[in-house]
């Protein structure tokens, strides 16, 4: 696909979706905790600031990557973007798999996630390097 446009909004759809989660883990962290299985109230005033400060960062930096894509059609954003999500698919996996715990539905939502935007990069990254093609002037000679 070259069509910079198309891929260009391809790389807009995440950003959205997760500045979206941005926000909501920003203006109301307890209910968006309990969309994701965490009991945000259970935990101590320390437990909270680390889930608040990390779960806002991790979705509003992967979101400005994405929107950083968007604007440069630079690939390297959405390959930073699309690493954050891969890394987290793979420890959730580790997670299921050796500690014991419990496939959950933002495995999914990971396995999602890096695939459209890593896909994007790579459509994205082609689409750069590609040279336009030009047709040869023919004379008519008749």
């Amino acid at each position: 696909m070259r069509n910079k446009f198309v891929i260009r909004l391809m790389s807009l759809i995440p950003c959205i979706l997760l500045g979206l989660v941005s926000y909501q883990w920003f203006t109301d962290p307890a209910t968006t905790a309990l969309g994701f299985g965490i009991d945000y109230e259970a935990m101590s005033n320390h437990g909270q600031n680390s889930l608040f400060r990390d779960f806002t960062a991790f979705f509003a930096a992967s979101s400005l990557f994405c929107l950083f894509a968007f604007f440069t059609f630079r690939s390297s954003w959405l390959l930073a973007a699309g690493l954050i999500y891969l890394f987290a698919l793979g420890f959730n996996v580790y997670h299921v798999m050796y500690l014991g715990g419990e496939v959950q539905t933002q495995l999914f939502v990971e396995v999602v996630l890096s695939v459209w935007i890593l896909g994007t990069a790579l459509l994205m990254r082609s689409a750069a390097n590609s040279k336009p093609v030009v047709k040869e002037a023919t004379a008519d000679t008749e």
